[in-house]
């Protein structure tokens, strides 16, 4: 069942979404059993993520200003 509240969304069976403040935490990433990061924020993280996770870096701008072919 997709679970939605403050801090994260499920958007898809496993896939959360959730705002950059809120990537830090070890126990909300614990609970649901995250083991990737992917952030699509338009600058790097000030060491926001859990270290222990990998993170992949997809920089975006948010509304219409990103490159078509990023979605292709």
């Amino acid at each position: 069942m997709p679970i939605s509240s403050e801090e994260m969304d499920e958007v898809a069976d496993g896939l959360f979404v959730r705002p950059v403040k809120n990537a830090g935490d070890e126990a909300l990433i614990r609970e649901h059993s995250i083991v990737i990061i992917v952030s699509l924020i338009h600058s790097e993280p000030d060491g926001r993520f859990s270290s222990d996770l990998p993170v992949e870096n997809i920089p975006m701008i948010d509304g219409p200003r990103n490159e078509q072919q990023r979605f292709d």
